[in-house]
């Protein structure tokens, strides 16, 4: 994955519901951004990067269709880090994260 796909990553993240008190983000967007929205202002910054540096704005901009969420979900689970995020991951989830990020 390139630095590009992982900011295209972010606003979806933000999107899906993340846990109360989510230190790493909550961390990072005190790290990125100090105005009133919080992460979600941190999202909108990351957003217009994005547009800045021509980055693709979602998965779709990636090339990847709503009939592969099924196939990229069950392959994200099997990844053996998924056992590295801070959330537990599950079917459920991850689909809805890849959903967000179309």
């Amino acid at each position: 994955m390139t630095e590009s796909s992982y900011m295209t990553w972010f606003p979806a993240i933000v999107t899906v519901e993340l846990p109360p008190g989510f230190i790493p983000v909550t961390f990072w967007s005190h790290c990125f951004y100090s105005g009133e929205d919080g992460l979600y202002g941190l999202r909108a910054r990351v957003v217009a990067l994005n547009a800045g540096f021509g980055f693709p704005t979602g998965l779709s901009a990636m090339g990847v269709a709503a009939d592969q969420l099924d196939r990229l979900t069950r392959m994200a689970l099997a990844d053996p880090s998924v056992g590295g995020n801070p959330r537990p991951m599950d079917a459920e989830n991850t689909r809805a994260l890849f959903k967000a990020a179309l």
